[in-house]
């Protein structure tokens, strides 16, 4: 197996049968959506109506007993643009600071990210290391109160959580050609979303809504 592959597969059984005794209505459900076919004022997947979807998706659930306010489509998409907006500005700054102000981005210590970084096998931050630029300098870096912090594009809707699937490289430009590359190491700002939302959020489940052709 992979470096790190049985204790992973041991914590996602765990993680498994955790879920399966938690009562319907109290767990925590993110939602990656794609956006497909590309532009910072799309809001889609392929041949998937995503605002209608993530509504519909948050009437499904709140009707199931979860915690969710109702949505309407003009919500959702003006929120998804305000969030997708830095994957396309990946030099402005000022995208980053709309996003925390309008809350829809949480800001994560990159000190945080570095310590969690430390305990992948070396090779993984080696190859991290030769295809990136450091974690203290993406596209979702940014100082927050004087400390660097990344600014994960996220809207929590009471158990829900909503965000655009962050970026496999550095510039949205270039995801075509890395789409699936499997040689090519997991981007730092990529890495660091999931992270966020795995150890600090502790999402229960991750649904990954649409799909970019």
């Amino acid at each position: 197996p992979a470096p790190g592959q049985p204790v992973a597969r041991g914590d996602g059984l765990m993680s498994d049968g955790a879920l399966r005794h938690t009562a319907t209505g109290e767990e925590k459900v993110g939602v990656f959506v794609w956006n497909s076919p590309e532009g910072e004022d799309n809001v889609s997947a392929s041949y998937l109506n995503v605002p209608r979807s993530v509504v519909e998706l948050a009437d499904a659930m709140r009707g199931d007993g979860y915690d969710i306010p109702p949505l309407a489509e003009a919500e959702v998409i003006e929120a998804m643009k305000i969030m997708i907006r830095p994957y396309y500005r990946t030099r402005d700054t000022a995208a980053l600071e709309a996003m925390l102000a309008a809350g829809k981005a949480e800001a994560v210590p990159v000190r945080e990210y570095e310590a969690f970084l430390a305990t992948l096998p070396e090779a993984t931050r080696m190859a991290m290391k030769e295809a990136w630029e450091g974690p203290d300098s993406t596209y979702l870096t940014l100082p927050v109160d004087g400390e660097l912090h990344f600014v994960i594009p996220m809207w929590r809707i009471g158990n829900l959580v909503l965000l655009p699937q962050p970026l496999r490289g550095s510039r949205r430009a270039d995801e075509k050609d890395i789409y699936h590359d499997k040689q090519r190491p997991l981007h730092h700002a990529y890495r660091a979303a999931y992270w966020h939302l795995v150890h600090n959020v502790r999402l229960d489940a991750i649904v990954h809504l649409g799909t970019h052709g």
